[in-house]
């Protein structure tokens, strides 16, 4: 029996029909009719195109058809991910770093899942709709990000971990962080990089 499907609610591209899995409780046993090891090894799911990020968007509530491109161009300008020659999506270095260091820091509301974004994206929506008022919603939303930014610079030796076994180098000690550059807080980084 399947309790919990996992990647796969996320991961449209993968099904589980391999095979039927009878149900199993605690304490039960079974003899197995065939029993052989097979040589083999896993392979990685295939990368992700801009058509299936759109789509994982779009499922998430997240963008428009008018921002999907803009949202992408931002990640691959940030260089959380690039472009390969055959046109799929893949991870760099600096982005393996930051989803493995915010992953370790454990935030309630993850900064490397979608749902901070979407529940954004439907506050805004109900901006539109007249249910909610703007000062609402900043309000709300400043308050629900400070706690994931003081958490985060709280535990920003986890981060720095994680970058460093990722990139190959030394974490920031004591580096100062803070926004670069800019005033509308966009840009985050170590003053010392």
């Amino acid at each position: 029996m399947i309790l919990a499907r996992n990647y796969l609610d996320i991961y449209p591209y993968d099904r589980w029909s391999e095979s039927t899995v009878p149900v199993y409780r605690q304490g039960d046993t079974f003899e197995p009719t065939v029993f052989e090891m097979r040589s083999g090894s896993t392979t990685a799911p295939k990368l992700l195109t801009e058509g299936d990020l759109v789509k994982i968007m779009d499922k998430n509530g997240i963008g428009t058809d008018a921002t999907y491109a803009e949202h992408i161009k931002k990640i691959i300008d940030r260089e959380y991910i690039f472009r390969s020659p055959d046109s799929s999506l893949s991870p760099s270095t600096l982005g393996v770093g930051l989803v493995e260091g915010y992953d370790a820091i454990g935030l309630e509301l993850s900064l490397t899942k979608p749902y901070l974004r979407r529940e954004m994206e439907q506050e805004l929506r109900k901006i539109c709709d007249g249910h909610k008022s703007k000062a609402d919603v900043i309000r709300e939303s400043l308050h629900l990000y400070q706690a994931v930014y003081t958490k985060s610079t709280n535990e920003i030796d986890k981060l720095e971990l994680a970058l460093g076994r990722c990139m190959g180098a030394t974490p920031l000690a004591n580096a100062a962080w803070a926004p670069r550059g800019g005033n509308n807080g966009d840009d985050m980084g170590a003053s010392q990089m």
